[in-house]
């Protein structure tokens, strides 16, 4: 039976990013917005560093899109296990990367993780 792991990140008030995620050896299956959100697209960075996380890079699929989340207040997504597959740590933006949107208030957001072997 697959156990899957709540894992809880925020975004401050006034900012676009989340802090970071830990994710090697798990895939992020579910998200959960919190019931308010200030209306914005979910984008996500990475980082294959060891430790904590300094180089973070943001996410783009191999047709060289910008990986994009359709969200909005109190919505729960269900993501294939293998989207964000290979990643050590993700952090989460509201917006885009050439157009972040800053939070009007701290939101807590949840992943739900589950292991991988």
């Amino acid at each position: 039976m697959t156990v899957i792991v709540p894992v809880r990140t925020s975004i401050a008030a006034g900012q676009a990013l989340s802090g970071p995620v830990a994710s090697v050896g798990y895939g992020v299956c579910l998200l959960l917005l919190p019931a308010a959100w200030t209306d914005a697209p979910l984008t996500l960075q990475g980082s294959l560093d060891e430790g904590e996380p300094a180089a973070w890079t943001d996410l783009y699929d191999h047709l060289g899109n910008e990986v994009v989340l359709t969200v909005a207040a109190g919505r729960a997504l269900t993501l294939a296990p293998t989207l964000l597959l290979g990643w050590r740590w993700l952090r989460l933006r509201s917006g885009l990367t050439a157009a972040p949107v800053n939070q009007a208030a701290e939101r807590l957001i949840t992943l739900g993780i589950r292991p991988l072997a």
